[in-house]
């Protein structure tokens, strides 16, 4: 997260450190760095949309993952089959950096990706992954 820990929602510091007390933010407030960090930290990028809006974070953040040659999938928010197949067919131990525009500019795009990852986390967390 940027320096400070602010978010879409939150604004002022401490932000999402108030709620996510383990996230590290960085010393830049430049939602950039962050994005940028997010993809070299990770070892695959699921983007998760309900609709094709154009959002320059989530270009961003797609535009790093091919230039590192990153594992990708771009998916409607609520396409719990073809993210659970996917994320199914990576190494267990994969680091996957979920992206995908700020709720304002695609408005109900957090709850349904909330919904699906709970949903295909659950399920893949009963599934024999080899651990």
């Amino acid at each position: 997260m940027p320096a400070g820990g602010t978010a879409e929602d939150l604004h002022e510091p401490p932000g999402l450190l108030a709620l996510y007390p383990g996230l590290r933010a960085t010393e830049e407030s430049d939602d950039r760095v962050r994005t940028l960090r997010n993809v070299r930290d990770s070892d695959a990028l699921l983007v998760l949309r309900l609709h094709t809006t154009s959002s320059p974070g989530t270009d961003l953040t797609v535009a790093e993952a091919r230039r590192a040659d990153r594992p990708i999938l771009e998916a409607h928010a609520n396409d719990e089959d073809a993210v659970g197949r996917w994320l199914a067919g990576l190494p267990h131990d994969t680091a996957v950096d979920v992206a995908g525009p700020r709720e304002s500019q695609d408005p109900g795009v957090y709850a349904a990706a909330y919904r699906t990852l709970v949903a295909v986390l659950g399920v893949w967390s009963t599934t024999d992954r080899g651990t």
